[in-house]
């Protein structure tokens, strides 16, 4: 189901696409920035919990946030100085993120309106061309990105992506998530596992240094289930880290899995790609009232966004972020959604 979602400032129009079946996992979609603008779970106790972070209009998206579920890129993530080499050849950026770039710039992938490839009951293909030098980054690149609910309430999302000159490529999604449903407060009651031994170094401005280091000394490490209340003083800059994760796992096994605060709800997430930025909402401020007009304070959503990694661009032992013409990148990142028979985990 499609309706109208407002218009841009320039008088074009944005959608808003409704996705699922009445009684099982329903996900709005607009094609603006590709924003996932509610997930609603059935079966909980006072029936479906929206648990997405994000706003009703589309005004308020168009006022700024912080990627409340949008597509990010051409490179999401952090590059450290607002610039990188590539073939020999400096390209600066957008300092947005002072002293740094971040998620493709000021105007990135989450601010453009995607044109609609298709749309049925369960699905939404979403297309865009980032034409040569777009926020300064080189080559014509397309991106067709497919949202789908599938059975076992899984939200799947699905990018391909071509180019005429090489240019890095990091595509996510950037849901914040709370399983207790969206403005229930903050998300530290929750208990987060990542099935990963090893995480990017950053520096005081969560810049990638370029290199990576084991987990078990660190203090972020959750490999075993751990409370988030527990772990956040120990976090760098109380922010989370980017996770390389096993390239040898299975398809069907989980590299992160999240629960609600007693156990009732879980979250698992698969996907194709090399690592997982989590994010543990440290700078959701309060100022913005989301959907049932409730502040989202600190923490009040978590970020579990599977991608490259931004800081690996020529950087040995991590995925290659280069796309050359000739190449199809594609990538999968699955969100699967669980009631438990009972509290507790």
């Amino acid at each position: 189901m499609s309706q109208p979602f407002g218009r841009l400032p320039d008088g074009r129009s944005a959608q808003l696409v409704t996705l699922g079946q009445p009684g099982g996992l329903e996900v709005d979609v607009t094609d603006f920035g590709g924003i996932v603008t509610a997930i609603r779970v059935p079966g909980g106790a006072g029936g479906a919990t929206d648990v997405a972070l994000g706003f009703a209009t589309l005004n308020e998206y168009l006022r700024g946030h912080p990627y409340f579920g949008a597509i990010t890129g051409r490179v999401a993530g952090r590059i450290t100085g607002a610039a990188f080499e590539l073939d020999g050849r400096r390209y600066p950026l957008a300092a947005n993120d002072p002293p740094n770039h971040l998620h493709g710039g000021r105007v990135g992938f989450d601010k453009q309106l995607w044109r609609v490839e298709a749309v049925a009951a369960d699905s939404l293909k979403l297309s865009h061309v980032s034409p040569d030098g777009d926020e300064g980054y080189p080559g014509t690149l397309s991106v067709v990105v497919e949202y789908r609910v599938e059975q076992g309430a899984t939200l799947a999302m699905r990018y391909e992506a071509t180019t005429d000159r090489p240019t890095p490529l990091c595509l996510t999604n950037h849901t914040y998530f709370n399983l207790e449903g969206e403005g229930a407060g903050d998300a530290l009651g929750h208990t987060l596992q990542i099935r990963a031994d090893m995480f990017a170094v950053t520096d005081e401005q969560l810049a990638p240094l370029g290199r990576a280091a084991p987990v078990e000394p660190a203090g972020n490490d959750f490999r075993e289930p751990a409370r988030l209340r527990e772990r956040l003083g120990r976090l760098w800059q109380q922010h989370g880290d980017y996770y390389l994760l096993n390239p040898h796992r299975a398809e069907t096994e989980p590299v992160a899995s999240l629960w609600s605060g007693d156990g009732s709800l879980r979250l698992d997430v698969l996907t194709t790609e090399p690592g997982m930025q989590f994010y543990a909402g440290r700078f959701l401020d309060g100022t913005l009232p989301g959907k049932r007009g409730r502040p989202y304070g600190p923490n009040a959503g978590i970020c579990l966004e599977c991608q490259k990694f931004a800081g690996g661009l020529g950087r040995p032992g991590f995925a290659p972020l280069v796309l050359r013409p000739g190449e199809t990148a594609r990538g999968e990142i699955r969100y699967r959604f669980e009631r438990t028979v009972s509290a507790g985990i």
